[in-house]
């Protein structure tokens, strides 16, 4: 007489479990990662103006926003607005850093977890045999740049992800844009990306100069999905 009470007893503890693993994976983004993407840390699309400017504070649409450069080529980047295809729109033009460059976004008062889904959706163009590569500023004030790029010559735009735990990170001196060894050699660094301050991108190399339809990279808009977490 004792058999079906126990049967019930262990169905309903093995229930309590399947329930407590369902519920355990719905917030453990170590189970289920894909359960818990980030949301969107910022969009940013380029303010339309002038054909031809240096890229500044005015030339971004999301005020939450600050711009920074890096390398010999600091300040040289352009924001380049057409009105008719097929290049409609404003974009973040690297021909005219006549030496390398970075460039890169970041909000005050926040930095970014790139953990996890993390990810960078971008729309980018990049000419000749440029390679367009995502750069990263940790707190503590340390560029480096990935592994992947976005590779040209491409004829069109096209939009494409990086997702930040896939990508392995070298060092870059701010300064002059070489790439530095690990301090215990090898390759790549290691990079905590827990906490990083900017996000941005670098042909890491000149462009070609205006009026040279050669060697550069165009930036239409980019979206970047993190978690922010306050400085």
């Amino acid at each position: 007489m004792q058999r079906p009470v126990f049967a019930f007893g262990l169905a309903l503890n093995l229930l309590s479990a399947a329930a407590a693993t369902v519920a355990l994976a719905a917030v453990d983004p170590k189970l289920h990662p894909e359960n818990n993407r980030p949301p969107l840390a910022f969009r940013e699309e380029f303010s339309e103006g002038k054909a031809q400017e240096p890229a500044n504070a005015e030339s971004l649409q999301n005020k939450d926003l600050v711009s920074n450069q890096y390398g010999p080529g600091k300040g040289l980047y352009d924001k380049t607005w057409h009105p008719n295809p097929p290049n409609l729109g404003a974009f973040i033009w690297s021909g005219s850093c006549l030496q390398a460059c970075a460039y890169t976004l970041s909000q005050p008062g926040f930095s970014y977890d790139l953990r996890g889904l993390a990810k960078v959706v971008w729309r980018t163009k990049v000419s000749g045999y440029h390679h367009l590569h995502l750069i990263i500023k940790t707190p503590d004030g340390k560029l480096y740049a990935s592994d992947r790029s976005v590779d040209g010559p491409s004829t069109d735009y096209n939009v494409s992800e990086m997702i930040f735990p896939d990508l392995r990170w070298r060092q870059i001196d701010e300064k002059s844009m070489n790439d530095l060894e690990p301090a215990g050699g090898g390759m790549f660094a290691t990079v905590d990306i827990s906490k990083v301050d900017e996000i941005g991108w670098s042909d890491l190399t000149q462009g070609s100069g205006h009026g040279v339809q050669a060697g550069s990279s165009r930036v239409d808009w980019i979206e970047l999905h993190a978690r922010k977490v306050p400085r």
